[in-house]
């Protein structure tokens, strides 16, 4: 986790310098929802936040301005959201193990459950008339199993190892473990609403974390991997660096491994974090890779590499590097690169939309490539303030996009041109566009 653990870092770091918010970018699995925002689509519900609290409120899907009407206090429930398959019903979760239940039509909160978590409510499945919530701690993956009407905990399934990465299925949800402790093959389970598990073991996908020395300035290991899912062909895709992409069908959990013609760069080089180095201490060190399932069988992969160090002074140090990002066709595991460059991607109605979230101690400066647009057959579109490194949220054909800086800010940006539709100050809302969230804390 120490990959997602870096983009914290430096999104903290940023707020020490002034910039208002410390969200991950969004690039991680649950599915994202493509379909569009506007015409006769009801309010787009967001999050928006204070020094002390969150607010539910609604959003013009056209101008994606604030609506009128109170914010729904939500008591500091930000993590983990998902909807209801209708999208009448929302659930969220706090950071200590508490999960509240919100009738959006009414915006009135419905109750809370108080589990003995006490940690962030990871994410989310909304399965029929249950919810799955999924905690991740040091001492494993927690399932539970909730009735959303009676608002009530039926059953606890532990699960051994550490939470990479989640997608689903409408009737199932799945999820990517690595070991709970170092660096090893990966597992893909899948559970449905009743909290029943089918696992099967992934070797080649290598994933996990080696916690530093609590004695010592030392790494923190790690090998990040990604998830995406194919719901109309039940079909999932695990990625890690230097690996070949596995293909799991999710009716038989038949696993097939498939080389591409190109990697995503500095994929071979996977071995030097994999292998324990006796001069190697310093701050998060290794590779997190994402995938992205965009249908027209075309997979995206992209991601970024941390490479970590102490100084002649005993002071950790962090560079982050991009990974890049590229279009694999799953028909013939050909792949092309989208962005060398890129960081992340995060899917819009018929657009492609590219950032970096770079980072290096020695200037203390965060630096990306700021937003950059494609088309699905991957040609360029459009590119937005230069090499700053952008937040973006994506509700259909709009993006809000904030460039990190002492002063917030964002913008509305047509994801179709590029045109900048709106400039506001002040910092942006959480999006609840999709059907659950994109970014696993």
């Amino acid at each position: 986790m120490a990959g997602r653990l870096t983009a914290m870092l430096v999104a903290i770091v940023v707020v020490a310098g002034g910039f208002s918010f410390a969200r991950a970018s969004p690039e991680r699995s649950l599915r994202l929802d493509l379909s569009s925002a506007r015409g006769d689509n009801p309010p787009l519900l967001a999050i928006s936040f204070n020094d002390v609290s969150a607010g539910l409120v609604r959003l013009d899907p056209e101008t994606l301005r604030l609506l009128p009407g109170q914010p729904l206090d939500l008591r500091a429930s930000s993590f983990g959201w998902s909807f209801s398959s209708d999208r009448s019903h929302l659930v969220l979760g706090d950071n200590y193990g508490h999960v509240r239940f919100v009738d959006v039509t009414q915006m009135r909160t419905l109750g809370e459950i108080r589990t003995k978590a006490n940690a962030p409510l990871a994410l989310s499945a909304w399965l029929g008339d249950r919810v799955l919530g999924v905690w991740h701690t040091p001492r494993g993956v927690a399932v539970r199993v909730i009735d959303a009407s009676l608002r009530r905990v039926l059953r606890v399934v532990p699960l051994d190892g550490s939470l990479q990465a989640a997608d689903r299925t409408p009737e199932e949800l799945v999820l990517l473990l690595g070991p709970r402790r170092g660096i090893g093959g990966s597992r893909l389970v899948v559970m449905d609403s009743a909290g029943r598990t089918r696992r099967v073991s992934l070797p080649r996908i290598r994933s996990g974390r080696v916690d530093p020395s609590h004695t010592s300035v030392s790494v923190f290991r790690h090998a990040d991997a990604g998830l995406a899912v194919d719901a109309t062909r039940r079909l999932a895709f695990a990625v890690a660096a230097g690996a070949p992409v596995a293909e799991v069908d999710l009716s038989t959990l038949r696993a097939s491994y498939h080389e591409v013609s190109e990697p995503i760069s500095m994929l071979g080089r996977v071995g030097n974090w994999l292998e324990p180095q006796a001069e190697a201490k310093g701050a998060p060190d290794g590779p997190d890779r994402n995938a992205l399932w965009v249908g027209d069988h075309t997979l995206v992969v992209f991601g970024s590499d941390d490479h970590g160090w102490v100084d002649s002074a005993r002071r950790p140090q962090l560079m982050v590097t991009p990974a890049g990002a590229r279009l694999i066709d799953t028909r013939t595991w050909s792949s092309t690169a989208l962005d060398r460059a890129a960081t992340a991607v995060t899917a819009a109605d018929g657009a492609l939309l590219v950032t970096a979230s770079l980072w290096n101690s020695g200037t203390q400066k965060a630096t990306g490539i700021g937003l950059v647009g494609y088309g699905p057959d991957g040609a360029r579109r459009f590119h937005l303030y230069g090499d700053g490194s952008v937040y973006v949220q994506v509700a259909g054909d709009r993006a809000f996009a904030s460039v990190t800086g002492p002063n917030p800010s964002y913008a509305v940006v047509d994801v179709a041109t590029g045109r900048v539709l709106d400039e506001r100050d002040g910092s942006q809302p959480l999006l609840l566009a999709g059907e659950a969230s994109t970014w696993i804390p």
